[in-house]
């Protein structure tokens, strides 16, 4: 229906999206900007990235620990227009100091403990496609790191479109400049202001600042668009590749059952940006549709990954940790979060219930962790379900959490599951994100987020290496895909995606961003709709 006729009900399944697709394709083949957005008409849902739903836009974490879209560097100094918050700056830093040393029998309670002191753009009134560049100046009552710092946008229709998100941001009593750039396709007014996430909590700060792009009837940018960079057609249409499939929703999207053909793996992520190669195809590419039922596919399930049914478990009250090398963890539902401190630790069959802030964590974890066939269920969508590095985690179900997983050097997700949520308005979503780490594979898996959510994997813009994607189905968020921009030796091959626009497991505005560059080899990937080409 059309969005200007259509009252959108939140209860409805159908409804929640309708405003956010509009006719036609996403635009892979076309000239994109440098943030991924289409050169060629209006960019679907008009914002840029993160959220779909409810708002992602196509700008991606600068990820420090999962974070989105990158900061343009590079671009030229420019001043700032800024807007100061606080007059009585240098009153608030002593205000700070008093309530510090307690100065004249005083017992102050920090009203704030995170104030801005001012906000502001380097262009009050950019045109359609122009780089804009905003700033927050901050200060802290006391020493302190914030686990993530965003400054975050809404367009003109709503949606959320972020400038830039930082991850462990340090920040004491003297100011601190936190910025980002970004450019918007779509014309109208937008709302930014500083947002920050500590102990699991996003807080969103005032002021609410705003600024123009172009007008209502400036169109998006054309291919001559300074920005623009043109995109090349792409490899030819598949002629082997692997077919779709359809991850189960953490609360309401389909539960299809049945067994899955699973591909014969082969290698490991030794990089080589002009290799090419590909593994078997799990299923014939003639198969199309298969979103609503992914195993008709090949593609994993509830069926095939997670504990299998039957399977006789034990109820385990409060977190667990493990110390012992070697331990295995295996046939317990554990309500409470897993922290693997010893090396080469086995968890299978195994069911984690949260909410955590890592639902399994091997961030102090040697040798390799395993985990196969493990259901990690964060229950609040908070949190992450499995993150760090050095893991291998087989036939896993990971839902209900904001980032699937944190997935880091040498480390696998294969035959898997993932399902994220946003269980706040200023959660920022992702099925995997990756701060850093090379060596990466993620095979044969299920990565069809439903909106909103900002990616099915999003990653770093510089510390990503050695990755191997392929042969899985991929669907959801502002862009499907966001490769590393500077990224090398990726292999990118013979997945399949949810074409943007197109129901409730597609991306919002495209299928990829920062795909295009010698760093990756992209062949075989194409749309579950009809097996065409997806092309970087």
């Amino acid at each position: 229906m059309p969005r200007q006729d259509h009252r959108i009900d939140p209860g409805n399944a159908e409804d929640r999206f309708a405003r956010f697709w509009n006719d036609g394709d996403d635009t892979s083949g076309q000239p994109t900007t440098i943030y991924g957005h289409s050169a060629h008409g209006a960019p679907g849902l008009g914002g840029t990235h993160r959220r779909a739903a409810e708002g992602r836009t196509p700008q991606r974490r600068d990820i420090r620990r999962g974070e989105h879209r990158r900061v343009r560097r590079g671009a030229g100094k420019k001043k700032w227009l800024l807007i100061p918050v606080a007059a009585m700056a240098a009153v608030l830093t002593g205000g700070i100091a008093l309530a510090a040393t307690g100065a004249g029998g005083i017992h102050f309670r920090v009203a704030s403990p995170v104030t801005v002191q001012a906000l502001g753009v380097d262009v009050s009134k950019a045109a359609v496609g122009q780089t804009v560049t905003a700033g927050a100046k901050v200060v802290a009552a006391s020493e302190t790191t914030l686990s993530d710092v965003a400054l975050t946008v809404k367009g003109p229709d709503g949606i959320r479109v972020d400038f830039a998100r930082a991850h462990a941001w340090k920040l004491g009593t003297s100011q601190k400049v936190f910025t980002g750039s970004r450019a918007f396709n779509r014309a109208g007014t937008y709302t930014y202001w500083f947002t920050y996430k500590k102990g699991g909590h996003w807080v969103s700060l005032n002021p609410r600042q705003s600024f123009t792009v172009g007008t209502p009837s400036t169109p998006t940018p054309g291919p001559s668009t300074p920005g623009a960079t043109p995109s090349p057609s792409g490899p030819g249409a598949p002629t082997t590749g692997p077919p779709g499939k359809t991850t189960t929703g953490p609360t309401a999207a389909p539960n299809p059952s049945g067994p899955t053909a699973a591909p014969t793996p082969t290698g490991s992520p030794s990089g080589g940006g002009s290799s090419g190669g590909s593994t078997p195809p799990s299923a014939s590419p003639s198969e199309h549709g298969c979103a609503s039922n992914p195993a008709a596919c090949g593609y994993p399930t509830t069926a095939t990954a997670g504990v299998p049914a039957g399977t006789a478990l034990t109820v385990v009250n409060g977190g667990l940790t493990v110390t012992t090398n070697g331990a295995v963890v295996s046939g317990k539902e554990i309500h409470g979060c897993i922290d693997v401190r010893a090396s080469n630790v086995t968890i299978r069959n195994t069911r984690i219930i949260g909410p955590c802030a890592y639902g399994v964590s091997t961030y102090s974890a040697g040798g390799t962790t395993t985990l196969d066939r493990v259901e990690i269920n964060c229950v609040s969508g908070s949190g992450t379900g499995l993150a760090g590095p050095n893991f291998a985690a087989h036939a896993v179900y990971i839902h209900d959490c904001e980032n699937g997983l944190e997935i880091n050097a040498n480390s696998s997700l294969v035959d898997s599951v993932v399902s994220a949520r946003e269980g706040t308005s200023s959660a920022h979503g992702d099925g995997i994100q990756s701060q850093d780490g090379n060596n990466v594979t993620i095979r044969h898996n299920s990565l069809l987020e439903t909106n909103p959510v900002t990616s099915a994997i999003i990653t770093n813009p510089t510390q990503n290496n050695g990755w191997v994607v392929e042969d899985n189905f991929m669907g959801g968020g502002a862009y499907t895909l966001y490769c590393p921009e500077q990224g090398t030796n990726w292999v990118v091959r013979d997945n399949r995606f949810v074409p943007p626009k197109s129901g409730v497991y597609s991306a919002a505005y495209g299928l990829t961003d920062a795909c295009n560059h010698a760093g990756i080899t992209w062949t075989g990937n194409y749309r579950d709709s009809d097996g065409s080409v997806v092309a970087p």
